[in-house]
């Protein structure tokens, strides 16, 4: 009895699948470099440098004009046409760091 030989099967893009398991060996020799503790350190570094941040913001007094839409609308006023960036910096800062409302930012851009 003959043997058949199979045919490839096609797929919806050509590859080799060398960069593909590349990839993956990174990613599987990604995850044995950084330890427990090496995850732990970074994730230290990185509450460390969000409360660095939300203090900065405290203590300079933005947090209370970002809390405050009259005056945050006042202040990006004040910006000129550098608003905008603030306004999309804003946003990303309150994503980042939870306890900054980010209704006052939508209320004072117009969003609401």
């Amino acid at each position: 009895m003959q043997r058949r030989r199979q045919r490839p099967v096609a797929t919806s893009h050509p590859s080799s699948g060398v960069a593909e398991v590349t990839f993956l060996a990174a990613i599987v020799n990604t995850a044995r470099i950084y330890s427990i503790p090496h995850r732990f350190l970074l994730l230290g570094l990185f509450l460390l440098v969000v409360v660095f941040v939300y203090t900065l913001l405290k203590e300079s007094g933005l947090l209370m004009i970002v809390t405050d839409s009259d005056r945050l609308q006042n202040w990006l006023a004040g910006l000129g046409y550098w608003g905008p960036v603030g306004i999309v910096s804003l946003m990303a800062i309150a994503v980042v760091i939870n306890p900054i409302p980010s209704a006052p930012i939508a209320l004072a851009s117009g969003a609401a």
